[in-house]
């Protein structure tokens, strides 16, 4: 679970950034779209989302069920995406569909 291993090693100062960014997502009414400061999709074609606490960005995707999966993280390297951070947002996509697969086969959670 990377993007689990990634918040885990953050301060706690950032961990409450990021569940605060999370929560007041959730809780907004439908419909009402956040700043691009806060939240911005990155990738159109995969529906791939990022949550932006601070200089940490956060991979997820929305599913019919409208839950927020969030998938991986990375810390921002610059105003512009580098190619590390392009293959972070790549990596997303490909957990996406891995998802999407397997709940619909239903063997995402096999024991």
């Amino acid at each position: 679970m990377p993007a689990y291993q990634y918040y885990s090693a953050l301060s706690d100062t950032d961990q409450d950034r990021f569940g605060y960014l999370v929560e007041y997502f959730c809780d907004r009414p439908y419909g009402v779209i956040l700043p691009k400061s806060m939240y911005r999709m990155e990738d159109r074609s995969n529906q791939i989302y990022a949550f932006k606490p601070r200089h940490e960005r956060f991979f997820n995707f929305i599913t019919t069920e409208s839950k927020v999966i969030v998938t991986n993280a990375y810390h921002k390297h610059s105003q512009e995406m580098t190619k590390v951070d392009l293959e972070q947002l790549k990596i997303s996509g490909r957990y996406r569909e891995d998802y999407l697969k397997r709940t619909k086969e239903g063997t995402y959670y096999v024991e």
